[in-house]
């Protein structure tokens, strides 16, 4: 079933998005201190569209989705996670960094910037209320 529930969620990602296929090539501590001086604006647009969908519109880890898979999506708001962890699971995917296996490695299809800009979002949702 994990494996159906995923296929299913990155046909639904590809769909929205084309491809951005790029490497990253800076380091997490590089990651983690730039995060800092990125437009949460443009991470929040692309949670919507990438992230959103699991993770809820609000982060809260509540999504029509969240219901049926297991385990189920992080409450980015809740979590207790270092950026440099935060930033890793990103990148590497749930199952990379023993995980989630339902979490995909987004790497291979954001570019550096724009995983940059998802982990400033998620560092800004954690002190804002729910809307």
């Amino acid at each position: 079933m994990n494996r159906y529930l995923r296929l299913f969620c990155f046909a639904c990602l590809c769909a929205w998005q084309p491809f951005a296929h790029a490497e990253a090539s800076t380091s997490t501590k590089v990651c983690v201190a730039a995060c800092t001086h990125v437009p949460v604006d443009q991470g929040e647009v692309i949670f919507q569209n990438r992230c959103a969908i699991c993770h809820g519109k609000n982060a809260d880890g509540a999504s029509d989705l969240a219901r049926i898979m297991n385990p189920p999506p992080a409450n980015l708001r809740a979590s207790k996670l270092t950026d440099a962890d935060r930033s890793q699971i990103v990148r590497k995917g749930g199952e990379a960094v023993k995980r989630s296996p339902n979490m995909p490695n987004w790497e291979v299809e954001l570019t550096e910037s724009e995983l940059l800009a998802v982990l400033s979002y998620v560092r800004s949702v954690k002190a804002q209320p729910v809307k």
